[in-house]
Formats: C-alpha cells, sequence, structure tokens
C-alpha cells in the first residue's frame, strides 16, 4: 500500500472539498471509495483503509470544486511572494491547530489553491492506491499564464504521474479554472458507471481510460487506473463518447 510522509516544497501534498453541502459530497465518495470520516475541530478528514486521503469542510461559494494544496517551507513567506507573482492571498497565513499553517490564494486565472505548512512531514498519505489520490491537473484557459506563479511558489508542473510530484497544466476552456484531482480505480468505466448510479454526472474522457465526472455535489474529478498514468494531450478533450449511465433496478 503506497504511502507518502514526505513533501519537497511546491509539490501537492493535499486536498480538501470545501462545499455549501459537504454531508452530500461525503456520502458520494464514501459510497464510491469506502472512505470513513473523524470529525477534527468542524473539519472533517477522510481515511481508507485507517490512513489519510483528503478533508472535507462546509463553506458557501460558488463554485464546487476540490482544492490541491502545495507544500510550503515557510509559508509566511510564501504569501508575501504572491502579489508579486500575479496572485492574492484570500485566507491566512492561519493556524490548522497543532498541525501546520495554511493560506488560500487565487492564481493569476483565478484558480483557488492552498498553501499547507505541516508541523510534521505529513499530507496525503495513502496515494497511487485504488480509492486515493492518483494525479492532479489544473486546468486553467491559458497555462502559461499561470505557469511562473506555480514555479515562484518552487513547483515543477511538468506531465508527471505521482501525487505529491509534479503536475500537469491542462488548457480547458469549457469551465472555470479549476484543479482536477485523478483517483485511483481498477477499471475507471466500471467506476464511471458506479459513480453515475451515485449520483454523479459525466463531463468527458481522457486519454489512457481516464474518466472526468462531476460529484454529486458539482465537483469535477478524474478516474485514472491506479497503474503508471499514460502520456495525455495538452488540451481537455471534450464531451464523454463511451459513458453509458447504468439502468437503475
Amino acid at each position: 500500500m503506497p504511502v507518502r510522509t514526505t513533501y519537497a516544497a511546491g509539490d501537492p501534498c493535499w486536498i480538501d472539498r470545501i462545499s455549501a453541502r459537504p454531508e452530500t459530497a461525503e456520502a458520494f465518495y464514501a459510497a464510491l471509495f469506502g472512505w470513513t470520516y473523524a470529525e477534527e475541530g468542524g473539519y472533517r478528514t477522510a481515511r481508507l483503509a485507517g490512513e489519510l486521503v483528503a478533508g472535507f469542510g462546509s463553506a458557501p461559494g460558488p463554485l464546487e470544486s476540490w482544492t490541491v494544496y502545495l507544500a510550503a517551507k515557510d509559508v509566511d513567506a510564501t504569501a508575501a511572494r504572491i502579489a508579486g507573482l500575479g496572485g492574492r492571498v484570500v485566507l491566512g497565513p492561519v493556524d490548522a491547530g497543532p498541525n501546520g499553517r495554511l493560506l488560500l490564494a487565487t492564481d493569476p486565472a483565478g484558480t483557488l489553491t492552498g498553501c499547507w505548512q505541516g508541523a510534521r512531514a505529513r499530507g496525503v498519505v495513502l496515494a497511487d492506491e485504488t480509492g486515493a489520490a492518483r494525479g492532479y491537473e489544473l486546468r486553467v484557459p491559458d497555462p502559461s499564464a499561470v505557469a511562473g506563479f506555480y514555479r515562484g511558489l518552487g513547483a515543477h508542473p511538468t506531465a508527471g504521474d505521482g501525487p505529491g510530484g509534479s503536475f500537469r497544466i491542462v488548457q480547458d476552456r469549457s469551465a472555470p479554472p479549476h484543479w482536477l484531482v485523478y483517483f485511483g480505480v481498477d477499471s475507471p468505466i466500471a467506476s464511471a458507471g458506479a459513480a453515475l448510479l451515485a449520483g454523479a454526472r459525466p463531463v468527458g474522457p481522457g486519454a489512457g481510460g481516464r474518466v472526468v465526472l462531476r460529484d454529486a455535489g458539482g465537483a469535477r474529478f478524474g478516474l485514472s487506473a491506479a497503474a503508471p498514468l499514460p502520456a495525455e494531450p495538452d488540451t481537455y478533450a471534450g464531451p464523454p463518447r463511451n459513458i453509458r449511465i447504468p439502468a437503475k433496478n
């Protein structure tokens, strides 16, 4: 069972799903992946096989989406650099209990991104496993407009395939700028069928058998085989053509 306990500066190290209806999102991912939840001071952590995989919280907002947090050695120093890189700090830096400090910022395209300075070298612990984060894409209309921002935060956006490693910046003009988190599954098509039965809606296919959907709360997420990811074009492929909604009994 692959686990991660250390993250270099700029690596994706945590994900959370903040929603106006977190209970809907939690129930959806519990049904799809078997996640369990624990309360931690108004924030709920998701676990798979006892290991951390994500967080959930409640807040109103115009866009339902997953937020990706990048590891930071000094989140206060990171906050001081963001404006000069074309971004804007919208929350923090603030303490997150004894676990560390965080901030939320928007990049030059308006994508909400977090930075996390952990008190311990831990973030998403379970990775590259069925039901856990498998890879990350930042989807924006113009990748060149945001690449410098993330490099300025110490990130290395490339065609990487590991959570906690590099991430991809993909051109996507079909939706507002957002992070797309891919979760590992044994069969993306079969899991897409299960997701549709649980309340998901199809968005589009990806290269190499990936599937992109909206969860029951409206946030986009991806399904990818829990094996090495193949190369993918740098533009969004369009609407789905090969997913059928299974009939409900």
